[in-house]
């Protein structure tokens, strides 16, 4: 819908508001409904404001739904970030943060949590990956824009400058056996944050086993920032 407000007054030429929406269905996924929101205002024949907010969504592809269930296998000093974590800590190769969270952390074999010098044990981490079907919500994003146009009439020329500010929440990525157990040993809300719930610690010496590495909702990503024509 194109909506005119005000026509032909002073300070306003033409103001005019622009509604739209969107259903969209998807078989493999599911539906949802996106809409837009535009206001255009003329305000001399010189000068026009302009400005949008709307919203969008990506369903999660069918690679990222259904990719069949694989194994792999990673040795403990690749993904273990609490091996030796005293002697790490003073390398200043890991933070003190995750240094804390290794402490913290009790298993079967370490009651009050793991020792500074914890081996991990030899064995090697199983880690499994696939789709996310069942799991995997879709991408969504706000996006909103506003900017000034001058068009003067003594040359061929307009000029046009617009600030945008896009997020896109809830990104599919698939990040990593060690991204996950990394992530989960530097998070500040350690150990309930949800990249926690990915691996165990069940091998002998309290070693990383069972990693889940499929794709998961897990980024959001930021776009700010002014363009000139």
């Amino acid at each position: 819908f194109d909506i005119p407000l005000i026509v032909d007054k002073p300070g306003a030429e033409n103001l005019s508001l622009n509604l739209s929406t969107r259903w969209t269905d998807v078989d493999s996924y599911g539906d949802d409904t996106t809409y837009k929101v535009g206001l255009n205002w003329q305000i001399t024949p010189s000068w026009r404001l302009r400005a949008s907010h709307g919203t969008s969504f990506r369903t999660p592809a069918l690679f990222e739904l259904y990719l069949a269930d694989q194994t792999s296998f990673l040795g403990q000093r690749f993904i273990d970030p609490c091996r030796n974590w005293g002697a790490s800590l003073d390398e200043g190769t890991i933070s003190q943060r995750v240094a804390d969270n290794c402490a913290a952390t009790v298993t079967p074999d370490y009651p009050n949590g793991l020792p500074p010098d914890s081996g991990g044990g030899t064995i090697t981490a199983t880690i499994s990956s696939g789709g996310g079907l069942g799991v995997l919500e879709a991408e969504t994003s706000e996006s909103s824009t506003i900017g000034l146009v001058w068009q003067p009439d003594f040359a061929d020329l307009q000029v046009s400058v617009d600030y945008f500010d896009i997020q896109v929440d809830d990104q599919v990525d698939q990040i990593g056996a060690s991204g996950i157990v990394g992530g989960c040993y530097n998070s500040e809300f350690f150990p309930t944050d949800p990249l926690c719930s990915l691996f165990d610690r069940s091998l002998p010496n309290s070693g990383i086993d069972n990693v889940r590495d499929s794709f998961i909702n897990v980024a959001t990503q930021t776009n700010k920032g002014w363009d000139l024509a």
